[in-house]
């Protein structure tokens, strides 16, 4: 018979229709379930990143008509950011990028995620005497597809320690 219990480890993690799911992911799905929640917690993201999303938005454009390959809709990738902005990921997983244009507003996000973290950081050291920076790892993204195209389109020197890509289908990689 199949084993029909939600086991718990550790207190966090469990399982449900053979989907592993912890706290967090389950008080971000919450967050967004209903039309009130969603609309509600999209207003409050937009009012916290939209002056980022509208500055990133002329580069990105500029990106489009320069790699004439942007499959992904402006919208998708608003939400992409605002959720790796909002709830801080340090690693991030991207299946099939195709040119990239996901891949930009996600590394755009965990950067500005990490200069964030380590401006806090530099302040709070800056009220310990005799305390050590420390070097903060970087956010990643991890980024898998078929063909290697986006490699050719993610140029930016200030995301190439962050991004790593793999060629290959996904199901053979793990």
């Amino acid at each position: 018979p199949r084993d029909t219990t939600v086991p718990f480890i550790d207190g966090v993690n469990y399982r449900e229709n053979n989907y592993y799911y912890n706290d967090s992911s389950i008080s971000v799905m919450k967050s967004l379930a209903g039309k009130e929640t969603f609309l509600s917690k999209v207003e409050e993201l937009y009012g916290k990143y939209g002056t980022e999303i509208a500055q990133y938005r002329v580069y990105m454009r500029r990106w489009c008509q320069r790699t004439k390959d942007c499959k992904f809709c402006d919208l998708e990738a608003e939400m992409l950011f605002m959720l790796i902005r909002e709830y801080k990921p340090r690693s991030v997983f991207e299946m099939a990028p195709k040119a990239g244009y996901s891949s930009h507003w996600i590394l755009q996000a965990l950067t500005l995620n990490d200069q964030d973290h380590n401006q806090k950081q530099n302040q709070n050291e800056s009220n310990v005497v005799g305390n050590t920076t420390k070097e903060t790892q970087l956010s990643q993204l991890h980024s898998v597809d078929i063909h290697d195209k986006s490699v050719s389109f993610m140029t930016e020197r200030h995301f190439q320690d962050r991004w790593t890509f793999t060629m290959g289908d996904y199901r053979d990689l793990l």
